[in-house]
């Protein structure tokens, strides 16, 4: 069910993969940081079957409406549209 990735998939994509050590959390920052802000909403050791596609929606807005530093304190939602209005006066 579940596909393996390895180092051989980054040469038909064209990119590069780096693999974090088991247990390494400190080496996987981002998703640590992540995971930490959804425990809130969905504990550990949860059954995610449970979960209806309007809780994931409800918890994805949440994170995307979440000031984030490495973006100069602007939402995600929010950067997604600048890039989008950007994108399309380039255009014109």
């Amino acid at each position: 069910m579940y596909s393996t990735l390895n180092a051989s998939s980054a040469v038909p994509l064209n990119a590069k993969i780096y693999f974090a050590h088991p247990y390494a959390s400190w080496e996987r920052g981002t998703n640590e940081n992540t995971n930490g802000l959804i425990r809130p909403y969905i504990p550990k050791s949860s059954n995610f079957m449970h979960l209806t596609k309007v809780d994931i929606l409800f918890i994805e807005n949440r994170l995307n409406s979440l000031p984030r530093k490495c973006i100069g304190f602007i939402q995600p939602i929010f950067k997604k549209s600048l890039l989008h209005l950007i994108l399309e006066s380039e255009r014109t």
